[in-house]
């Protein structure tokens, strides 16, 4: 019997800008397509870019009626889905010269915060301000299930490579669902990136999350040690789980950068961890507390997203700017 030999390790510490565009608003969320073929970013201006990857003209999808944070894309990437500010999802062709909103779902009672697409390629879920998980239809646009439970909004929501429901809030806490019948798997405590002030002020929350590709961890990212963060006074954190036992591994903290926040980690498949904090993209080993290398862009990073050839990672940022780095080829 022979095994395939693991992807091997790009070169991070050669990463660099080959491309980038200029938006007129702040960007908040980016994805590439399947195909690779396109970086889309949601808006301030409640619109949707779409760029080239190689160059060229980008284009603006219009029909939400808020900021635009969730993206994400059917199996194939005929199909993009975007989830609003204003509650709404809506189904886009992706590749259309005009691309015009085929199915607009009243997702949510308030902000649509995350997104995340089935690996069977039928479900597509939504988390947000109403505190609620839902799980829609990709063929129709119909609500298959709701999942409750969530103390707060909820920030991130992710499929498991087997298919389970892995959910995070503003509050900390992570909640692993049975995705086809709905029941609470566990929980899993990440509070350690939530902080309280007062009764009624919170700040924080479970911003992103990633399964590991040997399914070993699951990574949950944002800040910890937050004293005033309306002077910036936070770290950024990301919080490490074995999956198998839920039990917190390590708290990689990356306090090397300075006071920022960690948005979203992206695992490339060789288990290295790309992520988008303050105006770096930083890359971590599972076994490394600090990060190995970081590369400084201009412009806090939103958001962050891997293409599908392993090697080139966009970055959405507040300044507007959508860039395309690319790491150096083992």
């Amino acid at each position: 019997m022979t095994t395939s030999a693991p992807p091997s390790l790009p070169d991070f510490k050669a990463t660099r800008v080959i491309v980038e565009w200029q938006h007129d608003a702040p960007l908040f969320g980016c994805r590439f397509d399947p195909t690779g073929r396109y970086l889309f970013a949601g808006s301030a201006d409640f619109s949707i870019v779409r760029c080239p990857v190689e160059g060229g003209t980008p284009v603006r999808l219009e029909g939400h009626r808020s900021w635009v944070r969730a993206l994400g894309f059917s199996r194939d990437g005929a199909t993009l889905f975007s989830g609003g500010y204003d509650g709404k999802l809506i189904f886009w062709p992706a590749a259309a010269d005009r691309p015009e909103p085929l199915r607009t779902v009243d997702a949510h009672r308030g902000w649509v915060r995350t997104l995340a697409v089935h690996p069977n390629g039928q479900w597509v879920a939504t988390g947000g301000n109403d505190r609620a998980v839902r799980l829609w239809s990709v063929a129709d646009g119909s609500l298959v299930r709701e999942f409750e439970g969530h103390g707060s909004h909820v920030y991130s929501a992710i499929f498991a490579p087997h298919g389970d429901l892995v959910s995070g809030e503003l509050y900390g806490q992570i909640r692993h669902w049975n995705a086809e019948s709905g029941k609470l798997i566990r929980q899993f405590d990440a509070s350690e990136l939530h902080a309280a002030f007062g009764d009624h002020s919170h700040y924080g929350g479970v911003l992103s999350l990633a399964c590991s590709p040997d399914g070993k961890h699951l990574s949950a990212t944002g800040l910890h040690r937050a004293s005033n963060p309306n002077a910036g006074i936070q770290w950024p954190a990301m919080l490490l789980f074995d999956w198998s036992s839920g039990q917190l591994v390590r708290t990689q903290a990356a306090e090397s950068i300075g006071r920022c926040i960690f948005h979203r980690g992206v695992y490339h498949a060789s288990g290295l961890l790309v992520g988008g904090l303050g105006k770096h993209i930083a890359f971590w080993r599972s076994d490394a507390v600090e990060p190995l290398h970081f590369v400084e862009l201009l412009g806090h990073v939103h958001d962050l997203d891997l293409h599908p050839d392993g090697l080139r990672i966009g970055t959405a940022h507040y300044t507007g700017d959508l860039r395309v780095s690319i790491m150096k080829g083992a």
